[in-house]
């Protein structure tokens, strides 16, 4: 009964193939121009990608590669926009285009397989072109064509249909194993983050009649009925396609030989957390279920067996994951056309590519039998918690003519969220706490402790403008809280907490030091907050949360001890004794430091003043921008207004501008609906009332550019060496020949104690219980103009050289305790992206000699 099934349904098969792939086709394709490039790949507006295809818009690149075109042996109606494209009925480059999904953030190819009789092995030759091409565009220093030996930190998701499953199969092969006619293995090189393979044929398919390479080779160069090779008793005469990889005898054994998924990682580790991109690709087969089958097969072999255990979907590999779904259908043919347009598999394909994890449980919220397209849920990127010291010492004023310290956080969170919500992705979440002798951890919106920046930025900007200071301070509980917090979102990349403080702990729980360790415990004799100390909590880094302190102060205790908490846990810290000059900026490099590994990068932080005739900053933007920021902000009580030219033209009217009390924030995205390029001088013309003071910032999301400076030691002393180390790459290269890097450093010039031991004891004011002496001598300060231009730092430029490592280093000789401030700029040219510039600050405390 089986064979006479296969033999009258088949020759159907390919009847009804080609009626539903007329369904919904566009019929129209730009030509691919190939002289240049072997693959035909087509981007979402369908214009060719090509090696000078300018920088993507988008972030993660998801190459499609479409089944077999059974309607025309030259695929005269595009099959790559029929699996793919329809617009007349759920597809996947429609449901990448609704605005619910603009936070995938894919960047997503079509490739366009041509002649649909040629070997499989021409296809998947092909494929390796394309992701070549794919990898030089998100990665400029990735050549085109391949270098060999070359590599890059890019990775591809690779989601195909029917066929060109087998294809891409065969490429993930190639790139370990030496395939005859195929290009050279590439060993350590894997540019494929997850393989999603709908409706495969991974074990042939059971139909009658071969008479090209392509059927033959998904039917193993075998007949279904006798499984006899092709030519033998009565059976089609095979076609001339040479061996494997190349021919149809044995193409599906040797493609599931050893291992049905080369290169492959587990999906999670042996503690149930899924394993990252970097272990391998992860294999997702995604097919229909027994309930309603697909001609490909399900889950196991049929029964009876028939030839080879054909028809079989799942992929047989350990590592591998098999999804069943229930796909609509009358008959096993429509069922495997609507596979790619039901939106359960729509959503479970694009939930693996974005997250790189099992889609098995998730379901997008459809309801059964949904015939929407489908929302899928962005990946997380980066949840911050502020915790933030409004103790008694906040009403102090910053400078003996400053606002209170108080008054300055708020102007500087406000900032930081602003420029947060400016660079974010719909994903991204935000908390605060405050601490004082108690802490308060109150914050929510609609119970959400965390909730979407999107949502709650204004709540948040809210929330701290309603804060005063009073009593003590409580910074081991405020930290405690933020991390307790952050602990249940463990599935989100980005952790950090925001500490800020403006002077020593007086509250339990303390941090302090038990051994090697930082540690989050009670003290004796200290008075008690709301947050126990029991159990005691280490900081370090096993949590995966990191901790960026920012501090006003100068107590070499103090900023010891804030340096020490970042450093412990993975973050940076910035300290100032001089916040009204130093605060704002800090905050956004806090920023572009709690969303580093992806792209927000400081381009510029400059301070200035305004002439009668305004005043204008000039910034260089790379090529292959994905978003420019441009902030001027000023004190409280004044106001600034700018406009934007890129190199000499008006572009005001393309962005959008964030307008606040004391700052404007002007915003711009460079994609399809932007025709700007980002490359160029990029201008703002700032106005306001003469002698204004303003600051000025320039952020770019940009890839391509990778930099950092650091200090080389954790815990400097006076009297030892130390080293500025700064790191410059374009892409994956080091870059030292073409650029330029200046580094200005801010030091001391006087000891902190000899300034405190000339203020005498009726000059002190006590803001807070349980202050120390010298804690009240270092508020003091601020509040008088004598002693406080005494601490006015000293700044030098560095010589900083290169050395073959790619690096560049200065050297410093301390001479006095302190905090040590490098401000480095970085200027390069790149042949693809351009000029471009870069800004960070390092900073490090230098304490007493032993």
């Amino acid at each position: 009964m089986r064979a006479r099934v296969l033999l009258t349904s088949l020759p159907i098969f390919f009847l009804v193939l080609t009626a539903y792939a007329l369904v919904g086709s566009a019929q129209v394709s730009t030509p691919c121009d190939l002289t240049l490039v072997r693959a035909c790949v087509h981007l979402r507006d369908d214009s060719q990608l090509l090696p000078t295809t300018p920088a993507p818009t988008r972030r993660l690149p998801v190459l499609f590669v479409h089944g077999h075109n059974f309607n025309s042996d030259q695929d005269t109606d595009f099959n790559y926009q029929k699996n793919w494209q329809d617009a007349t009925r759920v597809s996947f480059k429609p449901t990448l285009e609704l605005s619910g999904n603009a936070g995938l953030d894919i960047e997503d190819y079509y490739i366009r397989f041509q002649d649909q009789s040629r070997s499989i092995s021409e296809d998947a030759t092909d494929i390796s072109d394309a992701i070549d091409l794919i990898l030089h565009r998100h990665d400029p220093n990735y050549a085109y064509p391949y270098v060999s030996g070359q590599t890059t930190n890019v990775k591809v998701v690779i989601i195909a249909y029917s066929k060109g499953t087998l294809s891409s199969r065969l490429y993930l092969k190639s790139l370990q194993t030496n395939l005859t006619g195929m290009p050279p293995p590439r060993p350590g090189f894997n540019p494929i983050s997850e393989f999603i393979a709908l409706a495969p044929p991974n074990h042939g398919i059971a139909t009658a009649f071969g008479t090209t390479c392509a059927a033959q080779q998904m039917m193993n160069g075998r007949s279904a009925l006798t499984c006899r090779q092709f030519g033998q008793f009565g059976t089609p005469s095979p076609a001339s396609c040479g061996s494997f990889p190349s021919g149809g005898l044995d193409f599906i054994t040797n493609l599931n030989t050893p291992d049905e998924a080369p290169g492959s990682r587990p999906a999670t580790n042996n503690s149930g957390v899924a394993t990252p991109p970097t272990q391998g690709i992860l294999y997702v087969t995604i097919f229909a279920d027994a309930s309603n089958p697909d001609f490909v097969g399900g889950m196991n072999p049929p029964n009876p067996n028939t030839c080879l255990s054909r028809p079989m979907a799942a992929n047989q590999s350990a590592n591998a994951l098999n999804i069943p779904v229930a796909i609509a259908g009358a008959g096993e043919t429509e069922v495997h056309g609507n596979t790619p347009h039901t939106p359960l598999v729509i959503c479970k394909a694009l939930f693996a590519a974005v997250h790189h994890r099992s889609p098995a449980t998730e379901n997008c919220s459809l309801a059964a039998n949904a015939t929407d397209a489908p929302i899928v849920p962005p990946p997380a990127r980066a949840t911050a918690v502020l915790s933030l010291d409004f103790s008694g010492s906040m009403s102090v004023p910053a400078c003996p003519s400053c606002a209170t310290r108080a008054v300055l956080l708020k102007d500087a969170v406000e900032l930081f969220v602003q420029l947060w919500s400016a660079v974010s992705v719909p994903s991204d979440r935000i908390g605060v706490n405050y601490f004082r002798t108690n802490i308060d951890d109150t914050f929510n919106v609609g119970g959400d402790s965390t909730p979407l920046l999107l949502n709650a930025g204004d709540d948040v900007i809210t929330s701290v403008s309603s804060q005063t200071p009073s009593n003590n301070t409580a910074m081991g509980g405020g930290i405690k809280r933020a991390i307790q917090t952050l602990n249940g979102l463990s599935d989100t990349p980005i952790r950090r907490v925001v500490l800020f403080t403006d002077g020593m702990q007086n509250v339990n729980p303390m941090v302090g030091h038990q051994g090697n360790q930082l540690v989050i415990s009670d003290e004796a004799g200290r008075p008690n907050s709301n947050v126990p100390g029991s159990p005691a909590l280490v900081l370090d880094t096993s949590g995966g949360i990191s901790i960026d302190t920012i501090g006003i102060g100068v107590g070499e205790d103090f900023v010891g001890l804030l340096q020490e908490i970042a450093s412990a846990t993975g973050g940076r810290t910035w300290p100032t004794a001089d916040p009204a000059f130093d605060l704002r900026r800090f905050f956004v490099e806090e920023l572009i430091n709690a969303l580093k590994g992806f792209s927000p990068q400081l381009v510029a932080y400059r301070h200035g003043t305004l002439t009668p005739r305004g005043s204008n900053e000039s910034f260089s933007i790379e090529n292959g921008a994905k978003k420019l920021v441009l902030k001027v902000s000023c004190r409280h009580g004044n106001t600034v207004d700018f406009s934007v030219d890129r190199n000499g033209v008006d572009v005001t009217s393309a962005g959008r501008f964030i307008n606040g009390a004391f700052y404007k924030i002007f915003v711009i995205d460079f994609g399809a609906r932007t025709q700007i390029n980002s490359r160029g001088t990029w201008r703002v013309n700032i106005k306001g009332k003469a002698s204004t003071e303003y600051e000025a910032a320039a952020i770019v999301d940009s890839e391509t550019v990778r930099y950092d400076a650091f200090f080389d030691q954790q815990r400097p002393r006076v009297g030892n060496p130390l080293e500025l180390v700064v790191r410059l790459a374009s892409g994956v290269k080091s870059v030292s020949r073409n650029a330029r890097v200046t580094v200005t450093l801010s030091h001391p010039g006087i000891s902190l104690d000899r300034v405190l031991n000339d203020i005498k004891r009726e000059e002190l004011r006590s803001f807070e219980s349980n202050l120390s002496i010298k804690e009240q001598k270092q508020l003091a300060l601020s509040q008088n103009a004598k002693r406080w231009n005494q601490l006015k730092t000293r700044s030098e430029q560095l010589i900083v050289r290169a050395n073959d490592k790619g690096e560049f280093r200065a050297r410093i000789q301390p001479r006095i305790p302190g905090i040590y401030t490098a401000v480095v700029t970085l200027d390069g040219l790149d042949d693809r992206i351009g000029r471009f510039s870069r800004t960070v600050t390092a900073i490090t405390v230098v304490r007493s000699a032993r």
